[in-house]
Parts: structure tokens; C-alpha cells; sequence
């Protein structure tokens, strides 16, 4: 046939892979790489964002971020004097320990402040798992078509794929 070049994708000789797989494949892959850009940047700066709570609320100041190799959100209390701390509400950097953050998820619950750490890299496993078990899962292939290019092999006799050369599994049975 012209214009068709031997053993391009034909029909559904080629499965490409579902769509929700494919989701997880390439969204566990970005997921993966800001987790790790994430976890890098949080063991030299910390990087803040402030906001103010309703008047009515007993929050009074908001505070998310990434520091010390996790993810941190801080939530500041009123006094019982009536005395609360009032964050600047916006973006704001420092910097950080230096520490990787090999440490366990912390939740704390102080007398004016409540605190919450997830470490990045936790995260980064989390996305990780999925993302590796989508890559590296080898998708159901139908019986009797061939291991490498899904080529239907019905008929075949030769021993050989012939749309990729390969050997079929007929031929190394017949060697045993």
C-alpha cells in the first residue's frame, strides 16, 4: 500500500494504552516532578503564604507553606486577653534549616496555634507507587496475539510475528 510504512500503528494492531491510565501515567509523572522540585526547594527556603480569617472566627491568621523538606499549615488562635497575632497577608520567603525532612507526618494542637507537617517526600512516594505500577504493568494483551506488538498471530505457523520479527511463544515450545 503507498504511504504506509512497514510496521507503522495499523488499526488496532497497536493498543495504545486507556485513558484513565494514561491520566495516571502522565499526572503521577507531573505529580512526581513538583514533589521533588517541592522537597528540593523546601530544604533551603521557606516559602509562606499568609491569610486573615473572618472577624467572627476564632482563627485569626492562616499560614501555608512548604519548609524544613515538608508541607506545613499553621492556624493561629485568639488570646483569652483578646490579643492575636495578625500575619501579613501575602507571600513570604526564608530560609530553612536545611533539613530533608526524613522525619513523620506531625500534628499539633497548642494553646494559641494548631500545626500540621506532611513531609514531601511522603508525598513523592504516594505519587510514585501509582505512577511506576502505570508505567511498568504490563497491559492484557489478548491470548494468541503477539507479546510485543499485539499483532493478531491467528493462523500463524512460522513461529514468528511477522509484523515485528519477534518469536512467539509457539516457537519456544516447540524447542523445549
Amino acid at each position: 500500500m503507498p504511504g504506509v510504512r512497514r510496521g507503522a500503528r495499523q488499526g488496532s494492531d497497536m493498543k495504545r494504552p486507556g485513558r484513565w491510565r494514561r491520566i495516571v501515567m502522565w499526572g503521577g509523572v507531573l505529580a512526581c516532578v513538583l514533589a521533588s522540585a517541592a522537597w528540593l526547594l523546601a530544604t533551603r527556603w521557606q516559602i509562606w503564604y499568609a491569610w486573615q480569617a473572618e472577624i467572627l472566627t476564632p482563627l485569626d491568621a492562616r499560614l501555608f507553606g512548604i519548609a524544613d523538606g515538608g508541607v506545613v499549615y499553621q492556624a493561629f488562635h485568639r488570646h483569652s486577653r483578646g490579643e492575636y497575632l495578625r500575619a501579613t497577608p501575602g507571600w513570604h520567603l526564608g530560609s530553612s534549616s536545611g533539613t530533608l525532612g526524613f522525619d513523620k507526618p506531625a500534628i499539633a494542637v497548642r494553646q494559641y496555634r494548631t500545626e500540621a507537617w506532611i513531609p514531601l517526600w511522603l508525598i513523592l512516594v504516594t505519587a510514585a507507587i501509582p505512577t511506576l505500577l502505570a508505567w511498568l504493568w504490563p497491559r492484557h494483551r489478548k491470548r494468541g496475539n503477539c507479546d510485543t506488538c499485539a499483532h493478531d498471530l491467528t493462523g500463524n505457523v512460522s513461529g514468528r510475528c511477522p509484523e515485528c520479527g519477534k518469536e512467539t511463544a509457539l516457537r519456544t515450545e516447540e524447542r523445549r
